[in-house]
């Protein structure tokens, strides 16, 4: 797109992750694309409208509102049960309470309701006993070796998988 605009126009780019935003904006560096082109902003699509004054009217928008698998494959950013790490899912760890804290707080009633509710968890009450029980121990990441360690004993796939193995 950047190659596209032929230095006629502007691409404004928008993202709430401030690790993502350093990446992109030295990887696009390295290429050729500076501020003359290009503006990377640390913001919540959600408020583009924001922009506008800056910008003045927008001829185009494409907007890709997902994680990436740079974020969910990292370890330290706490998405994935995959691997071990801290506990957080947070785009924006200057923002919010990690998720390890936040489920401190809760019953084990929020929790299943949590996991129906956002992720339709088919063992959310298996993986909210099995946390409740482990915060009682006050292990600060248990939960995502309690949480893996739930999915695989139910997951197909992971069955299969350790079957092939024996």
């Amino acid at each position: 797109m950047l190659k596209c605009l032929e230095g006629r126009g502007h691409l404004y780019a928008l993202d709430v992750d401030p690790i993502e935003i350093e990446k992109t904006k030295r990887r696009l560096a390295e290429r050729g694309f500076a501020e003359d082109i290009l503006s990377i902003k640390q913001m919540n699509f959600a408020n583009v409208k924001e922009l506008l004054p800056e910008s003045g009217k927008f001829d185009f928008v494409l907007a890709d509102l997902g994680v990436s698998s740079m974020q969910i494959d990292n370890p330290e950013r706490g998405f994935s049960y995959k691997f071990d790490g801290p506990l957080d899912l947070r785009l924006d760890p200057q923002k919010g309470v990690p998720a390890s804290e936040r489920l401190r707080e809760m019953s084990r009633d929020e929790i299943a309701g949590m996991l129906i509710e956002n992720a339709d968890e088919p063992y959310a009450e298996e993986i909210a006993k099995a946390i409740s029980i482990q915060q009682k121990k006050r292990s600060r990441s248990g939960q995502r070796r309690i949480y893996g360690s739930h999915r695989k004993k139910h997951c197909l796939f992971c069955q299969k998988q350790s079957r092939k193995k024996q």
